[in-house]
């Protein structure tokens, strides 16, 4: 009997030990938890904390991991296809080679994150925080990035084509050569962002924020820049046929080399500082350099200022 007794208050205790964590399928889920290649598929794990967990090369599809802490976790090559991330902290997690197709990440902070080489095709970002974040190689082939954070973001080599990207925030990202084919960038902040040698055929930047920008060498083929903030940007040899740039500012841009067959450059600002190749009156553009002041006016003025001392002390 007290054998008995001795084995069911052991029971009691390894129970109650256990039910501080969730366990699946071997996987505690816990902070600093290893995983390797768990299991977790179709899981409701929203609002779990994995906080620097080792979940690298772990099942994940359809897994729900709204509102998780993930920072510094390990997901090295996880498979996590139409997973549900949105509002999950992901600071400094590892997420290369991770396949997200399809995967809800609205809200998600990934500040800092490696997203290297992974596959976000069709995914939903909007508003996601990635400040920071290394997206060398990443493919976001029709994702949604609307309103997302991508200021200063490395996008080599990256995939972007027919991405929603409307106002989202890419002041001094890294997207040179970047194909962006069909883009939907109207109103997004592209200021101080390298764009050099970039695929924008057909995109749409109408209101984009586009100052002191490096636009040389890209090819805007079709492109929509209507109403865009273009001034100090670069755009030396820029391909701009058939471009809309009608009401775009334009001063202090450098448009020299730039190929502007059947542009459309109505109503766009330019100064005296613009550098252009062409006639911009022909074109419809507007000089907005302030009107010099004849060289005598001063001289002028100061004389009747003279005159109007001279009056009141004489009154």
């Amino acid at each position: 009997m007290s054998n008995l007794l001795r084995l069911s208050a052991c029971l009691f205790v390894l129970l109650s030990f256990n039910a501080k964590a969730l366990v699946v399928n071997g996987c505690t889920i816990e902070p600093y938890t290893s995983c390797v290649g768990a299991d977790l598929r179709f899981m409701p794990l929203n609002n779990a904390n994995l906080t620097n967990a080792n979940l690298s090369h772990a099942e994940l599809t359809n897994t729900q991991l709204n509102g998780a802490n993930l920072s510094g976790a390990d997901l090295f090559g996880a498979y996590a296809v139409n997973a549900r991330m949105s509002d999950a902290n992901l600071r400094y997690a590892d997420l290369t080679n991770i396949d997200l197709r399809g995967a809800e990440l609205n809200n998600a902070d990934l500040y800092g994150a490696n997203l290297t080489n992974i596959d976000l095709r069709y995914a939903e970002l909007f508003g996601a925080n990635l400040i920071d974040a290394d997206l060398t190689g990443i493919n976001l082939t029709s994702a949604f990035l609307d309103d997302a954070d991508l200021s200063n973001v490395n996008f080599s080599g990256a995939v972007l084509t027919n991405a929603s990207l409307s106002n989202a925030l890419l002041s001094g990202a890294n997207l040179s050569g970047v194909n962006l084919i069909g883009n939907d960038l109207h109103g997004a902040d592209l200021t101080n962002a390298n764009l050099r040698l970039a695929y924008l055929s057909e995109a749409n930047l109408s209101g984009a924020n586009l100052i002191n920008a490096n636009l040389s060498g890209a090819d805007l083929l079709l492109a929509n820049l209507s109403g865009a903030d273009l001034s100090g940007a670069d755009l030396n040899f820029a391909q701009l046929f058939a471009t809309d740039l009608s009401g775009a500012n334009l001063s202090f841009a450098d448009l020299s080399g730039a190929f502007l067959s059947g542009a459309n450059l109505n109503g766009a600002l330019y100064n005296d500082q613009t550098v252009l190749n062409f006639d911009p009156v022909a074109k419809g553009m507007i000089n907005v350099s302030p009107i010099p002041l004849p060289a005598g006016i001063y001289l002028f003025l100061s004389g009747l200022v003279g005159l109007g001392l001279m009056r009141g002390r004489n009154g």
